[in-house]
């Protein structure tokens, strides 16, 4: 007849691992190495948090058990330092003598306590948090456009990002003197006439969604530009001379 499985061959699972360290089961370097997870964080240390939960609602649905006079006895006929014929009956129950006593009320409550892990584990819906695996999304292709002026003080770089329909910009040294004035976007596309895309600041950061007559304008062979515009009346139908910055919308 074979042995029984032992479960030795079964694979290390860091979930049953979790459960173990939260038991107090786990010794020598099992032991260290699960406490240099747990403090590291992580999916680990979720996991016995979710352990330690658990077994805390299950000793408080259990109680308090204390055992039989019967048990007690039957553990002390175990004992050397006890003759078979002389064994008290206490009125209450008292602790186990000797080292021998101790270790089978251990591996009785690690046994009790391991299946009812084990009971829990299974029934509970869900069980406790595993380890996900990040979807990442592959990033689509970007159109992309460098305006700067010829000293280098004025600039833009802008983003596109098709699949979003959000615009970036990142801009500097736009800002006008004439504090009715605002830098005004546009774009030129191939054969046609310029669109306004509105007043941007002077400088920072612009993130913004498009719309989608905007998008179909923001194409591969379009042209970007930037005016000087008053504030009032924008966005206005055709950008004021001179043109500011200027440069082609490319795909990367």
């Amino acid at each position: 007849m074979a042995p029984p499985d032992d479960g030795s061959d079964l694979p290390d699972d860091p979930v049953i691992r979790a459960g173990e360290y939260a038991l107090g089961v786990l010794e020598g370097e099992e032991l260290a190495a699960a406490q240099r997870e747990a403090i590291a964080g992580g999916d680990f240390a979720a996991a016995v948090a979710w352990w330690q939960q658990k077994f805390a609602a299950l000793a408080e649905e259990a109680g308090s058990l204390v055992p039989s006079t019967g048990v007690w006895n039957a553990i002390a006929l175990r004992l050397p330092s006890r003759a078979t014929d002389e064994v008290p009956t206490p009125a209450h129950p008292a602790e186990p003598s000797g080292i021998g006593g101790w270790k089978l009320l251990a591996a009785l409550a690690t046994a009790a306590a391991i299946a009812a892990a084990v009971t829990l584990f299974v029934a509970t819906p869900g069980g406790p948090p595993r380890p996900v695996e990040p979807v990442t999304r592959e990033a689509g292709p970007q159109i992309i456009a460098q305006l700067q002026s010829e000293d280098g003080e004025s600039r833009i770089a802008s983003r596109i990002d098709p699949d979003t329909g959000r615009l970036n910009l990142s801009i500097a040294g736009l800002t006008p003197e004439d504090e009715a004035r605002s830098a005004e976007l546009w774009v030129i596309p191939e054969g046609g006439a310029p669109r306004s895309l509105g007043l941007i600041p002077g400088d920072g950061e612009v993130t913004r969604s498009l719309s989608a007559e905007e998008a179909s304008l923001l194409i591969e062979g379009a042209t970007l530009a930037v005016t000087h515009e008053d504030r009032a009346g924008a966005p206005h139908e055709a950008p004021t001379p001179p043109i500011l910055l200027a440069g082609p919308l490319s795909r990367l």
